[in-house]
């Protein structure tokens, strides 16, 4: 049986969201589900990084591809679970708004993913980085907005 230390557990918690989360009893439905979507994200994009890190490619380009793509796969999955979530008439509007512009993004990094695989561009990837860095900010701020704090974790933890 292998040992895991107090920090790699603690880390691995702050990651996934559970340290912080509150009883799904005190949530709507509809936020449970959010929640849920975000927590499940933020795993699978862990798995990602992890995967990526342990076999990478032979260039730091290709390995990067990897990890974007990634990425992108597990928010395509994100997005289509969030548009099954039906939210209250007083939260449907600012939820709307939100998986929008979380749609916007994301539809950019595709784009970003598309072009990098034809032809490498760092400019390109860094002005997409920087692009990406304030676009998650606000999509952080909308989730705190709407209680969903596990979307909110998640886009902040994609700032860095």
């Amino acid at each position: 049986m292998r040992r895991i230390g107090v920090a790699a557990i603690a880390a691995t918690l702050a990651v996934s969201g559970l340290a912080q989360a509150r009883p799904a009893a005190d949530r709507p439905h509809w936020l449970v589900q959010t929640n849920a979507a975000c927590l499940d994200t933020a795993r699978e994009r862990a798995a990602v990084v992890r995967n990526v890190s342990r076999l990478p490619s032979r260039t730091a380009r290709g390995t990067l591809l990897r990890l974007l793509s990634g990425t992108s796969r597990t928010e395509t999955r994100l997005l289509r679970r969030l548009s099954g979530v039906h939210p209250p008439r007083s939260n449907a509007a600012a939820f709307a708004r939100t998986v929008a512009r979380f749609r916007a993004r994301h539809a950019e990094d595709a784009r970003l993913i598309t072009r990098l695989q034809r032809r490498w561009d760092a400019r390109l990837l860094e002005r997409q980085t920087r692009s990406d860095r304030i676009a998650n900010i606000r999509l952080a701020r909308l989730w705190d907005g709407l209680g969903a704090d596990a979307c909110a974790r998640y886009f902040r933890s994609l700032r860095s």
